[in-house]
């Protein structure tokens, strides 16, 4: 078991995400924020102080580790450069402040970073005539972005409002756009080629992503999903907030099984080698093999 040196006194919850090389980046934020960045065992093989909380997860780049702070992006830790990496620093309304939602990496060298007020940046790592995130490229859609976006391809995709947009990674310019029937309040998630969300409290909707358009919509408990779903034998795991997990067609959404936990769900469905699990809102684990395994 791994154990975090997590500050005394923490009051906002850790995150984590799977890096593109398999090993697993947590942070906390509060008044000492820290980055930890774990190996595929659990060992934790760096622990950064960082300046201040991050505002979306980080990436690799350029053998390093790019931070969306407040206001900038920040390279740290790339092997290349013996000095500082000078940070990418945006516009800023002093007004209205805006907050990362999310930063993808295009390749080793390339990302673009979305930030709420709908910002696009297309920022690539350059070595002259110091070492810098430069911006190469950048849009303002003018509307706001309230989850974090996600690429198929050469294609981004973003929900902003009671639409979902296509943009080029590229050159930025619009690849498209679908009309949804209410806000998107989870989501989008990539599975396979669809790209999957909750509409209000109750709706999920999945678009083909090439070219983007309605593949099905249907109806969810009240309150939305415990977490993204999951792909299982070319089938949807999903997991409710209000305690229903169910298998699902992936081809038009249809109920194939489901079953009741009891009590609501604040976690899941996860996979860690074979085995499958929620996480209930007592802190207990649920195992979902036995049902998984079991004839229909």
């Amino acid at each position: 078991m791994t154990t975090l040196s997590v500050p005394t006194g923490l009051t906002t919850p850790l995150g984590a995400t799977v890096l593109s090389n398999g090993r697993l980046a947590a942070w906390c934020g509060g008044a000492l924020p820290k980055l930890w960045l774990l190996n595929s065992d659990g060992v934790v093989i760096r622990e950064s102080s960082l300046p201040e909380p991050l505002e979306a997860a980080p990436i690799l780049l350029s053998g390093g580790t790019l931070l969306p702070l407040r206001g900038k992006l920040r390279l740290i830790d790339a092997p290349e450069f013996k000095g500082t990496v000078e940070d990418l620093m945006p516009p800023v309304d002093p007004q209205q402040p805006a907050r990362w939602k999310g930063v993808l990496s295009l390749d080793d060298k390339q990302a673009i970073a979305v930030s709420d007020q709908g910002r696009v940046v297309r920022a690539q790592v350059r070595a002259e005539p110091v070492p810098h995130v430069a911006e190469v490229s950048s849009l303002e859609l003018k509307v706001p972005v309230a989850n974090p976006p996600v690429l198929i391809g050469n294609r981004l995709f973003l929900a902003t409002g009671k639409q979902l947009r296509s943009l080029d990674v590229g050159t930025l310019e619009s690849r498209g756009e679908v009309p949804l029937p209410e806000v998107v309040t989870q989501g989008p998630w990539v599975v396979k080629n669809l790209l999957l969300m909750v509409c209000g409290r109750d709706q999920l909707i999945a678009l083909n992503s090439d070219p983007l358009a309605l593949a099905w919509k249907q109806q969810l408990p009240p309150g939305g999903l415990a977490g993204a779903p999951q792909l299982r034998a070319d089938q949807l795991l999903l997991g409710s907030q209000s305690g229903e997990i169910s298998l699902r067609q992936l081809t038009d959404g249809a109920v194939i099984r489901q079953m009741i936990a009891g009590q609501s769900l604040t976690l899941g469905p996860q996979f860690i080698q074979e085995q499958c699990f929620v996480g209930t809102i007592d802190g207990s684990v649920l195992l979902l093999n036995p049902w998984l395994e079991a004839m229909p």
